[in-house]
């Protein structure tokens, strides 16, 4: 019998790397994850250390945090961009917000192209770091599936992105979240759950505590979660 092909990549990923994707400052983005089996709480655990460990890694993944929720095999997470270029750059700013040196460009364009460059590359390495993540995730708790919800097109190049629906044309239909996510629509981008099932949705005391303590081992600050933020998505 001749030996089973080993898959290109290591789990379906929609979203990889968008065309497209819902952008804004302090945005929460988020995705689900599909577990090839209902992790339990020893792998949960793993889940987590690995997790914050790779986040801990990335100059670019950040943001407020919020609990992740499990459904079964599901699970949804929630990141942001860390904003610590953003404060320094602030610092730097005089009282109209430009920098003193930059004043004439930024007021006749002439430095738009550079922005939109920087911009880009930062979008980039936040969609890079995610995927290292995922990955090291997968490697304590193996992953079928993870969908971006912030998606608003799918990608026109990515290599992952072209060999996971060639695999299945459309993603697994998810859960209805509950919880903090409860009303929170994630269906309004390029790779939507077209018929959502109810499904008991719980936070983890426990999981949640295991990723303080990686943070912490990591020397990561903690930022304060905004309840304000929650129905962002939804009303994109």
């Amino acid at each position: 019998m001749p030996a089973a092909k080993k898959a290109k990549y290591p789990f379906l990923f929609y979203g990889v790397d968008p065309a497209d994707w819902f952008e804004g400052q302090d945005a929460p983005y988020h995705y689900e994850l599909l577990f090839k089996t209902a992790p339990d709480a020893a792998a949960r655990l793993k889940i987590a250390r690995a997790f914050e460990e790779a986040v801990a890694e990335s100059d670019s993944i950040g943001g407020k945090r919020r609990p992740w929720l499990w459904a079964g095999p599901w699970a949804l997470v929630t990141v942001g961009v860390r904003a610590a270029e953003v404060e320094e750059q602030e610092e730097e700013d005089d009282d109209y917000g430009f920098d003193d040196e930059d004043d004439e460009d930024d007021l006749d364009g002439e430095d738009d192209d550079e922005d939109d460059e920087e911009m880009d590359d930062d979008a980039q390495q936040f969609l890079e770091d995610m995927a290292y993540t995922f990955r090291r995730v997968h490697e304590v708790a193996p992953l079928v599936e993870v969908v971006f919800a912030g998606a608003r097109e799918p990608s026109r190049a990515d290599p992952w992105e072209k060999w996971t629906t060639a695999q299945q044309a459309a993603r697994t239909d998810g859960p209805r979240w509950g919880g903090w996510a409860k009303g929170l629509n994630l269906d309004v981008g390029a790779f939507p759950s077209h018929e959502r099932s109810a499904a008991e949705t719980v936070e983890d005391a426990k999981f949640e505590a295991e990723r303080r303590r990686a943070r912490k081992a990591a020397g990561i600050k903690e930022e304060e979660e905004d309840e304000d933020e929650e129905g962002e998505e939804a009303d994109a």
